[in-house]
């Protein structure tokens, strides 16, 4: 943690293991504090794991990891976070054990308490996630359909993704949240 004259603050961060691409992402929270979202691999046996691990606005761990996977098949790629305006956190990542990866959300409470989890899609790849002016998220994501890939992006609790028009070559990723309440990928 760095402060805003570029001072490091209290001790360097251990999230555990890492060494995979995208291994690490800090989110800042709207309270203060930020929540480190991480990707590994600790063992040759079971696949991936991630890891969320809320930080109070001090650096100071708030609480045990929470693990992303629910099995040894573990996770299917970095997770990726976004902050609530509330204090609570969403966290997306991928899943695969056997067929197609799914793409998975799970929502927090501002104590670090999961709230819902989602599976959202399958045979997807590329996710990224924003909070929005009015307190949803969005959530968007490349899935291939009839060996074509389609950006598809799901806002919050609604019931069924949208299909955006998509741009040969282009990577849909990061989505950012506009002023206005929409959003831009």
């Amino acid at each position: 943690r760095v402060d805003a004259n570029g001072t490091p603050v209290g001790q360097p961060l251990a999230p555990g293991y890492v060494g995979l691409p995208g291994a690490a992402a800090p989110t800042a929270l709207s309270d203060g504090r930020f929540v480190l979202s991480t990707f590994g691999q600790s063992s040759r046996v079971n696949g991936p794991y991630g890891l969320v691990q809320p930080y109070s606005a001090s650096g100071v761990a708030d609480g045990a990891p929470a693990p992303l996977h629910q099995d040894a098949c573990g996770t299917a790629g970095a997770p990726a976070a976004t902050a609530l305006p509330d204090g609570g956190f969403v966290v997306a990542w991928g899943w695969q054990c056997l067929g197609d990866a799914e793409l998975v959300t799970r929502t927090y409470r501002a104590s670090g308490v999961p709230v819902e989890s989602r599976v959202v899609a399958p045979g997807l790849r590329d996710w990224s996630l924003a909070s929005l002016a009015d307190g949803r998220y969005v959530l968007a994501w490349t899935q291939d359909a009839n060996g074509q890939p389609q950006l598809r992006a799901r806002i919050g609790d609604a019931t069924a993704p949208f299909t955006l028009a998509w741009q040969a070559g282009r990577q849909p990723l990061p989505v950012a949240a506009l002023s206005g309440g929409g959003f831009v990928i």
